[in-house]
């Protein structure tokens, strides 16, 4: 008799848990989140769909955009978030660890997450899946912290010698920093460098990249009035990015004939789905934004911004926040008879290039531009 009670409380429990997840993933099926809501959502009333917490899902946004500047860590993020009143589910102060959960949780980005598996949210997200992606990326990539006992020279680890190829050091002696190569590679004839010879031409490499106010506003007016252009083409992009939807739909249908078929097991079948579904969110997005306006205008604008940062910087900026700039536009820095070279990256390659129309005047008293200056302007959109 015994043996029978266990045997039929086990069967209770076995068809209890069936039945939970039946209903959990019939509601993410439908785009409803089946657990408690995550940090910056609350769970409507009735509906059960996600809300976006207004305090709470301001915060979380700050969260993403602050660490997709590169600026913030982890542990910096939770100590702001914290001081600012955000709060875990139950009420505790946020570790870096949870501040690394949300960043990594799709949900944010309008997606659901279960069990390694996503679905289309039918909530608001919080962020757009360009955002979340950055991110993302960017936590694929992080390091270490340097260690501590490191001197914390200005230049550490940026420069290498032009002539040998060996790491630029640094060292304090009488009262003054100075670079030298390490020469551990053998003789090399570089000889010191001080640091403040160093600091002025950081500062000049990062004047070279900058706009002054009147050019960035004339660019980004001009980049609005193309956007306009582009917005009268609305219905014909629209109508491609639904062909493109309905085409994700088709294929995620084949997919599941396929799976119920057992011609791929779940691992296969669930990574071919994650990146459909990813897929349809960032169509979803933009088909949002006018003929894909929103997809070059913002970062166009923030890069014509970063721009006018690198001209204010270049004038009175302090010495480590020029270095800062300067590590987001150069890479292979080198120095070489106390003069640095360097390679400008991305969309940086593209103003280095537009030099000599820099130079040009760039408006008229009626306010127009020059070809050269129009040149810039439609380099800098594309290179976004």
């Amino acid at each position: 008799m015994l043996t029978l009670a266990f045997g039929q409380s086990k069967l209770y429990v076995d068809n209890l848990s069936d039945t939970i997840k039946r209903s959990h993933r019939q509601k993410l099926k439908n785009g409803f989140w089946p657990n408690a809501a995550p940090t910056g959502y609350t769970l409507h009333p009735t509906s059960k769909a996600l809300v976006i917490e207004r305090e709470a899902g301001a915060l979380v946004r700050t969260a993403f955009e602050r660490y997709a500047s590169g600026n913030y860590s982890a542990a910096q993020l939770a100590v702001m978030l914290g001081e600012q009143g955000l709060r875990g589910r139950w009420g505790g102060g946020l570790t870096p660890q949870r501040v690394l959960t949300i960043l990594r949780n799709p949900v944010y980005s309008g997606l659901l997450r279960h069990n390694g598996e996503l679905y289309e949210g039918n909530h608001d997200p919080l962020v757009p899946k360009s955002l979340f992606d950055r991110v993302q990326e960017m936590l694929s990539r992080a390091r270490r912290p340097k260690t501590r006992s490191l001197k914390p020279f200005r230049y550490r680890g940026l420069f290498s010698c032009a002539e040998c190829g060996c790491m630029i050091t640094s060292e304090k002696q009488k009262g003054h920093v100075y670079l030298r190569c390490t020469k551990r590679k053998g003789a090399c004839s570089q000889s010191y460098t001080r640091e403040e010879h160093i600091d002025e031409q950081v500062r000049q490499a990062v004047a070279s990249v900058g706009f002054p106010g009147t050019i960035t506003r004339w660019v980004v007016n001009q980049l609005k009035a193309e956007g306009r252009e582009m917005a009268q083409g609305h219905q014909e992009f629209v109508d491609a990015i639904d062909r493109k939807l309905q085409t994700c739909d088709t294929k995620l249908d084949r997919l599941l004939s396929v799976f119920l078929a057992h011609h791929i097991d779940d691992d296969e079948y669930q990574t071919h789905k994650n990146k459909l579904v990813e897929e349809k969110q960032r169509l979803r997005e933009q088909r949002q934004s006018p003929a894909g306006f929103a997809n070059w205008f913002e970062p166009a604008v923030e890069f014509m911004m970063a721009c006018n940062t690198a001209f204010l910087l270049g004038i009175n900026g302090k010495p480590d926040d020029i270095l800062k700039f300067f590590k987001k536009v150069g890479s292979n820095c080198t120095i070489q008879n106390a003069k640095i070279t360097w390679e400008p990256v991305g969309a940086w390659k593209t103003i280095v290039a537009q030099r000599p129309f820099r130079n040009q005047r760039v408006f008229s008293s009626a306010g127009s531009s020059p070809d050269g200056d129009h040149k810039t302007r439609e380099s800098i959109r594309c290179a976004q």
